[in-house]
């Protein structure tokens, strides 16, 4: 066998390997280098983190995906059905630390790799669920910011709204394009948009994805569920600022 053969089939180096396993350490030293101010050298390690991870999944950085991070099983099998939401989240967590770094400058090789990061954000956080989270932090950050790094962060925050219209639970229930649906996220959308309807969305959000997995996987439970849901979505309507309640909650 030539080495070069060798070398590709060999797994990876034991320095790969121990990189790999401290990249939560360069997290933490970005963390602890930005809360100094210290944003050089919180880019530098944060970047690091990518660096590692993408070598990880043999990669260039720019080129990392949701789709390559699967869960790993006991015996350190990958699971192709089942995503590695920790790591996803820590992409999208220092893609969102190293946007509000370079948000500090407007200058034009900082806009740049602004809106790099801010796509990686977004990226790594459509459909999963701490997508509603990540909106609403970049929601509350966009009162902070001017100029073009506020156009750059409210076009990120358009696309992670578009994609967050998905009532989880209530869309099991009813399926996507229910006119149910549409009326409940209309109502989100107009009142839920103060404190208390910020932490109802906050637990909403929170808890029922996991809710739609268990029906999936248990469908006795899912039978029983879903009337119980829909028959409570129907109260709800009647008491919500709506037209043609009557004719709609017939349905």
């Amino acid at each position: 066998m030539s080495a070069a053969k060798k070398n590709k089939n060999e797994g990876p180096s034991r320095a790969m390997i121990m990189g790999y396993k401290c990249r939560l350490d360069y997290i933490k030293q970005g963390q602890m280098y930005e809360n100094k101010g210290e944003l050089i050298n919180a880019i530098t390690v944060y970047e690091k983190y990518f660096e590692v991870v993408a070598k990880w999944h043999k990669v260039e950085k720019e080129k990392l995906k949701p789709e390559m991070f699967k869960k790993l099983t006991k015996e350190g099998v990958i699971n192709e059905k089942e995503d590695d939401l920790h790591e996803i989240f820590l992409i999208s967590l220092v893609s969102w630390n190293l946007a509000r770094i370079y948000a500090y400058s407007d200058k034009e090789k900082h806009l740049e790799k602004l809106k790099i990061m801010l796509d990686r954000f977004v990226l790594f956080s459509i459909g999963y669920k701490f997508q509603f989270l990540n909106c609403e932090t970049l929601r509350k950050y966009l009162k902070k910011v001017t100029g073009p790094q506020e156009k750059l962060m409210e076009e990120a925050y358009q696309k992670l709204r578009v994609h967050s219209k998905r009532c989880y639970l209530a869309t099991h229930c009813y399926g996507e394009n229910h006119p149910h649906l549409s009326i409940l996220r209309s109502f989100r959308d107009n009142y839920l948009n103060n404190w208390g309807g910020e932490l109802f969305l906050k637990f909403y959000y929170g808890f029922s994805p996991g809710i739609v997995t268990y029906c999936q996987r248990h469908k006795n439970f899912d039978q029983c569920l879903t009337p119980a849901v829909r028959f409570l979505i129907r109260l709800i309507i009647l008491f919500l600022p709506v037209k043609n309640k009557k004719t709609i909650c017939t349905k």
